[in-house]
């Protein structure tokens, strides 16, 4: 058996998986509103919108109409006063803190325990076929961008969306798929053996500022995307040593911090 015959059988499972994502999206999705339905039913949200008779998408929508901010305040400032099954199930502790781009005042998007605990679980292979400011976003949210960014200065919160960005394309190209299924598998190996993205995204922080302040101009996309890819690929170890350090300075004894400005992720 060649090498091309032995590569195609090692991935040949892997592309059904993923396959899987491109041809079955609707089921998958249905399959993740009725989990979320199910958490969210004996919550008073729940119960006041009728979630024990929610069956698909299309009721759901029928009994959970679309709301702006403003209508979901009153729950949400009663949520961070200490109350239970409001919004969702339990108490939510954390709240994530918008730039207030509307009406001028911040708001407070509520980020419970499941989606907090997500930055230590391994990148889906959906994140594949998906857009890369989406996948964008997933990593930000692995690298718990959310507890530092406060801490950083305006040119270093861009380096750290450019290296969001670059990573985010080279995971979504389709035109280089054994690069991007390469690519989600080191950085899958990465979130399991340092518990999520966040000092490797310090690490890359600490290298590219270098880069850019050593470079007389600034260089091509391309080449920052194929820096960030050797880098993962090849450089993981070194990278992650530099973001161990950085972590400790910027982390201090402070962990209470979740303010995280999604403005940051627009276009």
């Amino acid at each position: 058996m060649n090498k091309t015959k032995l590569v195609n059988c090692f991935l040949s499972g892997r592309r059904k998986s993923i396959s899987k994502y491109e041809n079955q999206t609707e089921e998958l999705q249905s399959k993740v509103l009725q989990k979320l339905i199910r958490q969210a039913i004996h919550t008073e949200w729940g119960q006041t919108h009728g979630f024990a008779q929610v069956n698909d998408y299309n009721s759901f929508t029928k009994t959970s109409p679309i709301n702006t901010y403003e209508e979901l305040k009153g729950y949400i400032d009663r949520m961070r006063r200490g109350e239970k099954d409001v919004l969702w199930s339990g108490k939510v502790r954390w709240y994530a803190k918008s730039s207030g781009t509307t009406n001028d005042k911040s708001k407070f998007l509520p980020v419970s325990k499941e989606a907090l605990e997500q930055y230590n679980q391994p990148l889906k292979e959906a994140i594949l076929t998906t857009t890369y400011r989406l996948a964008r976003n997933e990593l930000a949210v692995k690298a718990q961008y959310q507890t530092y960014e406060k801490k950083l200065t305006p040119e270093e919160r861009n380096i750290f969306i450019d290296i969001f960005t670059y990573t985010s394309k080279i995971l979504t190209n389709t035109k280089k798929r054994d690069q991007a299924e390469e690519t989600l598998e080191a950085l899958n190996r990465i979130i399991k053996d340092n518990n999520g993205l966040k000092t490797w995204a310090l690490g890359m922080s600490v290298k590219y500022k270098a880069m850019l302040e050593r470079a007389k101009e600034r260089k091509s996309a391309q080449y920052y995307r194929t820096v960030v890819y050797n880098d993962i690929i090849e450089n993981s170890a070194a990278i992650i040593a530099d973001g161990t350090k950085r972590a400790a300075l910027l982390d201090g004894d402070r962990t209470d911090l979740f303010k995280f400005d999604w403005s940051q992720f627009d276009e």
